[in-house]
């Protein structure tokens, strides 16, 4: 009789090391493919309501990396014109699929997303693609995202970062119209740019907030908790950081080690 357990038990070990075995082969490397796989507030949000993505939120001027850097753009005194740096870069397309997929809770089946940011500067104007998604799973007729910018000045006169809240950017806020179930559309974000001295650093904070409510296409007002009772509608958007710096101004220090070994340093925001 102990022969017979042992040897099932010795089936379904063997067994399990098989499925485990194949798990590892085909499951890790699909889930390696994309940057992220949690499922965050914002994703739940993201899968039942109007979202939008930009240029990511997770870069910053301390990391050691430059493709790490958020946009930087400067300003030249003499003859009073911006130059965006590194202008090529926010010409390419970054993967979202992972933040706007329908099902964000499986990788394998991720949308084929992608976003391209288009950062330009024109005179003292400065513009980028806002890319607005519907997953409320109903038409979108009308809904309005607050946009915000916000203006730190960057100190290092001691070595460290320090920052001091200058003023608010006028800017509109983004009306989005007629936009069908799951469907993406594209809108333009336009502000001025601040005019720093020539050795002056700012940090301009650029926040898109999804809407509250939405109106669908029979003129119906709809909440977010009218379409998923978990989700809060506190503190969801966008969160847009770039640079801007006179044409002497010095260079931020950087932040020795990895992405992940810094990932909590938030002085400068």
């Amino acid at each position: 009789m102990e022969k017979k357990i042992t040897k099932a038990l010795a089936v379904i070990v063997i067994s399990v090391a098989i499925v485990v075995f194949v798990y590892m082969i085909f499951a890790i490397p699909v889930l390696l493919q994309y940057p992220c796989v949690r499922v965050t507030p914002s994703n739940v949000i993201t899968a039942n309501w109007m979202g939008g993505d930009t240029i990511p939120s997770g870069f910053a001027v301390y990391y050691p990396n430059p493709e790490d850097h958020p946009p930087e753009i400067v300003y030249f005194s003499d003859n009073n014109t911006y130059q965006l740096q590194n202008s090529e870069r926010w010409q390419e397309p970054f993967y979202i699929g992972y933040r706007m997929s329908n099902n964000v809770k499986r990788p394998k089946v991720y949308d084929d997303l992608w976003y391209i940011p288009n950062i330009s500067v024109d005179g003292n104007k400065l513009s980028f693609d806002y890319s607005v998604y519907n997953g409320a799973k109903i038409d979108c007729g009308h809904a309005v995202y607050d946009v915000e910018i916000s203006v730190y000045r960057i100190n290092l006169s001691e070595g460290v970062f320090n920052t001091e809240y200058v003023t608010e950017i006028p800017v509109e806020d983004l009306e989005v119209t007629d936009i069908p179930a799951t469907e993406t559309r594209i809108y333009r974000i336009t502000a001025d740019l601040i005019q720093p001295e020539k050795d002056e650093i700012y940090t301009v904070m650029i926040s898109i907030r999804w809407p509250d409510h939405i109106t669908d296409k029979n003129h119906k007002t709809v909440t977010l908790t009218d379409l998923c009772r978990d989700c809060s509608p506190n503190g969801i958007g966008n969160w847009v950081y770039i640079s801007v710096c006179g044409e002497n101004a010095s260079e931020i220090p950087t932040i020795n080690g990895s992405r992940s070994e810094i990932s909590d340093f938030r002085r400068i925001y």
